[in-house]
């Protein structure tokens, strides 16, 4: 039974009509994990499909490719209800080499370009999976700060996320305690945030967060999360106030019993949360919509496919997104490898220690890991020290475009000569279809081998500030009106589709094609 009948069935609330206005996507990923991670995270991906009222499928993220995988034996095909499960596990937990600096930024600029930007590798899907579709974030752990990064990328590129719900979020950002090795290091996790853009253009709407914290033993502390809907959860999950680790129960970790409390409010009949975690029902009699004790009236009811989000909780002040380089860890702070390995990025390129990526004979060339490439992007940016010349040797800065597979060359300069510490450089950046990329530094020998070196620091890629008016000949909401909005409106000429009609006179036809040729070219909010 769908999850808004059986909150009807149980309640004298009104309920909503049972058709969304629009399509949703559900995004789920995992904290800090030392090994595979998926079963819990994949049945709650199940169970979210399962609310959905005209059926839908289940991906999971591919973090080779980044490409999503479809599910054939928990899906149905239809993608009215999409939900995701976004796997960061190899760097979940640190890394072998640098600091763990901005790992949890880096899953996030790579989730981005996944949604905006989709790919599959078997099956088919939406090519776009925030654009025009309500949008809910849930991340546990060290996940809740991937979210939130996530959500702010989105809200910085005018896509309003319609919900963010933090589960124990647990910022490793030198501040917290425990015994998983990580107490005293500062990996330079963000705290999670409801953002909202002071122009009104894109907002995260509501904000949940679910969490625990009393300080003692192996149990990683959640944190409250201001300005948000927050339900504490200490009490409610039986922790206590010596002894919080629940060793003869089938969930150690309250920690872990934060995920599967989550979970009973999205599968109303879970006994456990696929992982081996029960779910008791006594957790949910303290907590919930006053006047009603059941799993029914909290965590996932206040979702747009759990029936409640008409009921939700007043939020507090948003937190402005300031707008930062695209690429992340552009400068490679202390000699973090974060933006540069995992996700399509890495390469024989050293990452210094002290702050910089060197290139030479030993390693020619080093890529940054998939990222979303806005229509607003303006220049390249590095600072550049030649410390051997080679009149053969050139330096190479490429952008792959990954839906084609094509590079374009952004800059290219003879290393020539030995420089005095390091030089800027500024290139224009070219007319570029938004998407998922990767950029790649190189030095190309020209066939007669490498004998130069050089230092990049401070690789960045600027943008102009682009605001957020409404724009009907961008009909694929990309930012722009070029070819891919021709096609569309061409695929739709002579019928009432409302998105290709762009004068709103119930016809798609030559009046509409006028305007779209007019605007060709033209970005939204400029």
């Amino acid at each position: 039974m769908k999850f808004t009948t059986i909150f009807c069935a149980i309640t004298a609330v009104v309920c909503a009509s049972s058709v969304l206005a629009e399509p949703t996507t559900t995004v789920i990923t995992h904290g800090l994990s030392l090994s595979s991670k998926g079963t819990w995270v994949q049945t709650m991906a199940q169970a979210v499909r399962d609310n959905g009222i005209a059926g839908g499928s289940v991906y999971r993220y591919d973090g080779a490719t980044g490409a999503w995988r479809y599910l054939p034996t928990i899906s149905d095909g239809s993608t009215e209800t999409v939900a995701l499960i976004f796997n960061w596990v190899d760097e979940s937990d640190g890394v072998s080499a640098g600091a763990n600096w901005g790992y949890a930024q880096a899953a996030s600029d790579a989730l981005v370009s996944a949604l905006r930007d989709a790919r599959y590798l078997d099956g088919a899907g939406p090519t776009d999976l925030a654009t025009d579709r309500t949008l809910h974030l849930i991340g546990h752990s060290r996940g809740a700060v991937v979210m939130s990064e996530a959500a702010k990328r989105l809200v910085l590129g005018g896509i309003t996320v319609d919900q963010l719900t933090t589960l124990d979020p647990h910022p490793v950002n030198g501040i917290t305690e425990g015994c998983l090795g990580v107490a005293d290091d500062d990996w330079n996790d963000t705290d999670p945030q409801r953002w909202s853009r002071a122009d009104g253009c894109a907002e995260v709407t509501f904000a949940d967060n679910y969490f625990r914290f009393d300080g003692f033993g192996c149990d990683p502390n959640g944190q409250l999360v201001t300005g948000v809907f927050n339900t504490h959860l200490v009490d409610v999950l039986g922790d206590g106030a010596f002894i919080d680790n629940d060793i003869l129960g089938s969930c150690v970790l309250e920690h872990t019993k934060v995920h599967a409390f989550y979970h009973g409010t999205v599968d109303l009949g879970a006994s456990s949360d696929g992982e081996g975690c029960d779910i008791e029902n006594s957790w949910y009699s303290t907590t919930g919509e006053p006047g009603c004790s059941s799993r029914a009236c909290q965590g996932f009811f206040y979702s747009s496919l759990g029936g409640g989000a008409s009921m939700r909780p007043p939020m507090g002040a948003g937190v402005e997104p300031i707008p930062a380089n695209v690429l992340c860890n552009s400068g490679f702070d202390q000699g973090s490898h974060a933006g540069w390995s995992f996700h399509g990025g890495g390469g024989p390129g050293s990452i210094n220690a002290s702050g910089f990526l060197r290139l030479d004979s030993g390693g020619a060339s080093r890529t940054h890991n998939r990222f979303h490439l806005p229509v607003n992007a303006d220049s390249i940016e590095l600072l550049h020290r030649i410390n051997s010349a080679s009149p053969d040797d050139e330096l190479v800065v490429s952008i792959t475009h990954l839906a084609t597979g094509m590079p374009t060359e952004l800059d290219r300069f003879t290393l020539g000569s030995v420089g005095i510490g390091f030089s800027p450089r500024s290139i224009a950046m070219p007319t570029l279809a938004a998407g998922a990329y990767t950029l790649t530094a190189s030095i190309d020998d020209g066939g007669t081998g490498i004998e130069s070196q050089v230092d990049l620091d401070d690789i960045g890629i600027t943008t102009f500030a682009i605001g957020c008016e409404e724009c009907p000949t961008d009909l694929n909401n990309d930012g722009v009106t070029d070819t891919a909005d021709l096609g569309l409106l061409i695929g739709s000429f002579g019928t009432s589709e409302p998105l290709a009609d762009i004068n709103s006179d119930g016809i798609v036809d030559t009046a509409d094609l006028g305007a779209l040729i007019g605007e060709f070219g033209s970005l939204c909010g400029v």
